[in-house]
């Protein structure tokens, strides 16, 4: 067992759940983060932060809907993914006899930051902290969301790419992780200005150079680049490549994604592949819309790939390379 896993084990232990077998053919926890945390969401339920019992009117809530909305099944059981616990895998678990999960899984008592799912896949609960309140966002079933998310991408306007990215220019603080998440994918974004790549040569907040650099010519000669050449004839059909994109053979999904003819339902789709390099081509497309994007940025699992992005605006990057400063300014006066 690796240290991070061991971590998240004593960790669910403390908070009452108990390990209940093996997780098997279940989507990545990113997709089921993607509803919780989108700027366009709307919460199934909200508590405010200032109650004087909070973490036990969260605990109740948390069952309450876990509960109506299918979460737990039969056997007791659910999946469950913590965030910021450097794992990105589910866990199977079901509730021991005590058990307090808004005091425990998450930066602080009553600050929760997790999502579970029903051992089938159709029902999602997240809990999120956001201001002044906990949101609770339930979704079922979940296999039809991902699929009309993928559809329902709209004709996007300059005005409202500008505006998706509000909810990453908002923010002035981030967990540790996360910012050295962002911080690598920067460092890898053929699209980083001089201005970013400079500020990246600077050790970043936890000591650690970002490695991404060390594949990039600095200073005359910034830029690598990275879209390779698609496998498919350029003149392929649409429907050929949305065909290829969902092929049995992950190589061929990846070379439709190089593909001008993708669409970008397709592409959205493919985030959420089963295989790790296909996700990873999908995630540095310039097409993500960006309220994508912006989700994709707050998830500890996805921020690297993310902020690689080449259509982040030079704006965000350098607001995210704010927030390390800030928080890394903030550690250092503690400390002092």
């Amino acid at each position: 067992m690796t240290g991070d896993h061991a971590e998240l084990h004593e960790l669910l232990q403390r908070a009452g759940l108990e390990k209940a077998g093996p997780v098997s053919d279940a989507r990545p926890s990113r997709a089921a983060w993607r509803p919780v945390i989108a700027a366009s969401t709307e919460p199934t339920l909200t508590v405010p932060d200032d109650r004087p019992d909070l973490v036990a009117e969260l605990n109740r809530q948390w069952h309450r809907l876990a509960v109506e909305r299918g979460v737990i099944d039969g056997d007791g059981e659910f999946l469950i993914h913590v965030g910021d616990q450097g794992c990105t895998c589910w866990t199977r678990v079901r509730l021991a006899e005590q058990w307090d999960l808004a005091g425990l899984l998450g930066p602080g008592p009553g600050q929760p930051e997790f999502v579970t799912m029903s051992p089938d896949g159709e029902s999602v609960l997240g809990v999120t902290c956001e201001e002044y309140e906990v949101w609770f966002v339930a979704v079922a079933p979940f296999t039809d969301w991902l699929e009309s998310a993928a559809r329902a991408r709209p004709a996007e306007s300059p005005a409202g790419r500008e505006a998706g990215w509000d909810i990453i220019l908002r923010r002035k603080t981030a967990p540790a992780r996360l910012r050295g998440a962002w911080r690598e994918g920067l460092a890898r974004n053929p699209s980083a200005s001089p201005s970013v790549l400079r500020r990246l040569l600077d050790v970043g907040p936890e000591g650690q150079f970002s490695a991404g650099l060390n594949r990039r010519e600095l200073p005359d000669d910034m830029r690598e680049p990275v879209h390779k050449l698609a496998l498919l004839d350029p003149e392929a059909p649409a429907e050929l490549v949305e065909r290829l994109s969902r092929d049995a053979d992950a190589s061929i999904r990846r070379s439709a994604l190089g593909h001008e003819r993708l669409s970008v339902a397709a592409l959205i789709r493919l985030l959420d592949d089963p295989s790790g390099s296909v996700r990873d081509a999908a995630a540095v497309d310039p097409r993500l819309p960006a309220h994508v994007l912006t989700t994709r940025l707050r998830d500890l699992t996805t921020a690297h790939s993310a902020a690689a992005n080449p259509a982040l605006p030079e704006a965000v990057m350098h607001h995210l390379l704010d927030v390390t400063e800030i928080d890394s300014g903030s550690a250092r006066a503690a400390l002092e």
